[in-house]
């Protein structure tokens, strides 16, 4: 709970640096423009808009959203659209049991993973958005648009999964959250949503950005103002970054009782080598959390991800760029680099040691290609497109015994999008 209002607290500052409110001078409003209202399009008349964003999940795999969303009047809107997501399932064949020296039965009978099959689903959703104070915001001289606060609530049914028709499954949802325009192309959207799906509750943060059209929509560029968005000229030789995806989630079944907690926390360091060179380093580390209150409340964990990941990292531009003075020696740009990186997956329970639990070791490589920017002060957005090789170590872990369980190897490609905090 301390980390969810520790978003919600982090969500609330980014917002009132994009949604800050001007001084009615003339030439103080006029400054301002200059930087976040250009960048935010708040002036701007939007009462249609055409989304394609994503979440950048790529622990699942691959995800996207098209929307289309429509204001009724200053405060409501309605949109409609897509969720689409492709994932892996593993393939596993035959059985094989291992026994242990005197013994007639076999201490474990498991499968053997032999490979992993790409699958594709889509969700469609409805939902309605408040758009909070807009009202006053337009008598202010600020454009009709989605640019905001707003409070949601909607409905989701899968109709397609796997290569086959799914049963109609209607889930509903409810949340609050903030959504800007970013630059003439861009979308940023934060919001808190709880979803209820007939059998369990689920309360998570999340982000969505990505690319954004509408009618009519002006971009004037007053004395640079793009740059004073994206820190052009300030230099940088270092930064740390505190991605947002993924980082929380809640989970309650009332009838069962029983709930989770599921912690994503993740910090990179980057650091400049040589004029356009650069090294990424990333730790993380996940948990689940499990809560039953069947008798009273108890609290138990499973499983735990930790690894840490590297990319060496050239701003292809960069060199370019600074000898035409259209930016300084930082660490933003189109990049080319490579992609290293471990995590082990356990579930080692100390709760109850007779238990057979597991040790899944992954290492993968690869190359990516992508563009990092700051956005504002301390806000970065980092969009890529992966290639990438991961082999597979598995091990079942009873006391005193160590039973290779699980090996292969999968290449995974597609898109992916980080949003977080920069320092």
């Amino acid at each position: 709970m301390k980390k969810l209002i520790l978003f919600l607290n982090l969500s609330l500052l980014f917002t009132l640096s994009i949604t800050a409110q001007v001084d009615t001078e003339d030439n103080n409003r006029f400054e301002f423009q200059d930087s976040y209202e250009f960048a935010t399009g708040k002036n701007h008349d939007t009462k249609s808009i055409l989304k394609l964003t994503t979440n950048g999940n790529i622990i699942n795999g691959n995800n996207f959203r098209l929307s289309f969303e429509q204001k009724l009047n200053n405060s409501l809107s309605i949109s409609g659209g897509i969720n689409g997501e492709t994932y892996r399932n593993p393939i596993f064949s035959g059985s094989h049991s291992v026994f242990i020296d005197g013994d007639t039965l076999p201490v474990v009978s498991f499968p053997q993973l032999v490979g992993f099959q790409r699958a594709f689903k889509l969700d469609a959703f409805l939902e309605g958005r408040y758009y909070l104070n807009q009202n006053y915001l337009i008598a202010n001289g600020f454009g009709n648009n989605v640019n905001g606060f707003y409070a949601v609530v909607g409905a989701i049914a899968p109709f397609y999964d796997g290569g086959g028709l799914d049963g109609f499954d209607l889930s509903t949802y409810l949340g609050v959250g903030v959504q800007s325009r970013i630059l003439k192309n861009g979308i940023l959207d934060f919001s808190v949503l709880m979803d209820y799906n007939g059998s369990g509750i689920t309360l998570s943060p999340r982000v969505q950005a990505g690319f954004a059209i509408s009618k009519n929509y002006k971009n004037l560029e007053f004395n640079n103002a793009r740059c004073n968005i994206l820190k052009c000229f300030e230099e940088r030789n270092f930064h740390f970054k505190i991605p947002l995806n993924n980082f929380l989630s809640l989970n309650y079944v009332p009838r069962a009782r029983f709930g989770s907690v599921s912690v994503n926390p993740r910090i990179g360091f980057e650091h400049r080598l040589l004029q356009g060179l650069s090294f990424n380093h990333t730790l993380g580390y996940s948990q689940i959390f499990f809560v039953n209150t069947r008798n009273g409340v108890g609290t138990s964990r499973f499983g735990a991800n930790y690894g840490y990941g590297n990319n060496l990292r050239w701003y292809i531009l960069k060199r370019r760029n600074i000898a035409k003075g259209k930016s300084a020696d930082n660490l933003t740009g189109i990049y080319a680099e490579t992609s290293v990186s471990f995590f082990e997956s356990r579930n080692l329970s100390s709760e109850e040691p007779q238990e057979l639990n597991y040790k899944l070791r992954h290492f993968s490589y690869g190359l990516n290609l992508g563009y990092q920017t700051r956005l504002f002060k301390n806000l970065y957005i980092d969009f890529q497109g992966y290639f990438r090789e991961t082999n597979l170590n598995g091990k079942v872990v009873k006391p005193g015994v160590l039973i290779p369980f699980a090996d292969g190897t999968f290449q995974s490609y597609g898109l992916s999008l980080e949003v977080g905090f920069l320092f």
